[in-house]
């Protein structure tokens, strides 16, 4: 970690110094409207046999307003067809529809099967007569950092899944985890009701952890939770109480849980990292 420190710190200097030699041209400026869209509450959250009735809400995340704006899908990541489902819409908040039968059409597809995914955006046009997409050919076109600001959602994805059986999530499983145990090892995972499952000796560890399933919208989550006294099977047992937290989503299709889990101590903690569960 010194190292990385060190080394970023030279970077920065190196950047700052050649700042200082050269003229920096500042980019032109323009505001754009930041679009919010977000799922209603009567919305369905995933596609589950095919079958979508999706009811989601759109406004603006800052006080700016388009002169006018469409509503664009693509499917599966292919962000070189780009279809309109609604051409424009000039007053906000508003509400719109997208149903299994507007995505079949739109897309000339005949079934959607689990696996597919709809992304949902909203290109605007603002006082300078431009057009600001919300999708490139290379993706999302916001930024990480508008993305990221809190209760941001500048689109939302519709998700076509497999049907979700809990007990299939049962008995052995392969635990990949580069993070925390830096390796790959065999858990026994029990069934503790219809909505939560729990992984024996997380981490080789002696205690367990629960994994709370949310059916409705294959989400997981592991509320934080101890799973031993101390890490003194890693020769470290100063350090007590080891726990996780976290958050993630379960495959059906395939058969796969994925976290991201928050590692912690009585001590401080280690950061976050990422665990699959294959069966």
């Amino acid at each position: 970690m010194k190292t990385k420190i060190i080394k970023s710190f030279f970077i920065l200097a190196v950047v700052l110094l050649a700042s200082c030699e050269s003229e920096v041209r500042m980019p032109e400026v323009t505001n754009v409207a930041f679009p919010l869209i977000t799922l209603d509450a009567k919305s369905d959250i995933l596609i589950q046999g095919g079958v979508l009735n999706g009811v989601f809400n759109l406004d603006m995340y800052w006080d700016d307003k388009p002169v006018d704006s469409r509503v664009v899908v693509v499917m599966n990541g292919d962000y070189n067809n780009i279809k309109v489902l609604t051409e424009s819409v000039k007053t906000f908040p508003a509400v719109q529809t997208l149903t299994d039968t507007k995505l079949l059409s739109m897309f000339g597809i005949s079934t959607i099967k689990p696996g597919d995914n709809f992304r949902v955006g909203l290109d605007v046009q603002m006082q300078d007569g431009k057009w600001y997409p919300a999708f490139n050919p290379k993706g999302v076109a916001y930024g990480s950092g508008p993305s990221n600001l809190p209760g941001a959602s500048p689109t939302i994805v519709f998700k076509a899944v497999c049907a979700l059986n809990i007990d299939e999530f049962v008995g052995t499983a392969s635990i990949k985890d580069p993070f925390w145990v830096e390796g790959t090892y065999a858990a026994q995972i029990e069934k503790v009701d219809e909505t939560h499952l729990k992984i024996k000796n997380f981490a080789e560890f002696a205690g367990d952890v629960i994994i709370t399933i949310n059916k409705s919208t294959h989400t997981v989550k592991v509320d934080k939770q101890v799973y031993d006294k101390n890490l003194a099977d890693w020769g470290l047992a100063s350090y007590t109480n080891p726990a996780v937290a976290g958050k993630g989503d379960i495959d059906a299709c395939n058969k796969k849980i994925n976290l991201i889990l928050d590692y912690t101590v009585d001590q401080g903690g280690f950061g976050s990292g990422p665990i699959t569960i294959s069966y």
